[in-house]
């Protein structure tokens, strides 16, 4: 298993100076009980400061359990279709 810590720091520096994107929409939602089960569709588009750009397409996957604060995020997993230069 992955901590967030692992996961978030790498990301935020190699991701620093980048200008992104993110659209979701269409999504096929599923709740049982205290989980509810997310697929999105999306597409993002990622500018870096050399003039280099990318654009995706594909999944996020995520989970949600509904705790005594609302519900959170247990796990969120993307699924890449297509990438682009």
């Amino acid at each position: 298993t992955t901590s967030r810590d692992d996961f978030v720091l790498p990301l935020s520096e190699m991701l620093a100076e980048v200008k992104t994107a993110h659209q979701v929409y269409s999504p096929q939602i599923t709740i049982a009980g205290d989980t509810a089960r997310v697929i999105w569709a999306m597409q993002d588009r990622l500018h870096w400061p050399d003039g280099n750009t990318m654009t995706g397409f594909g999944h996020y996957h995520e989970e949600y359990r509904r705790t005594a604060d609302g519900w959170k995020i247990a796990s969120l997993k993307l699924s890449r279709l297509i990438l682009e230069n």
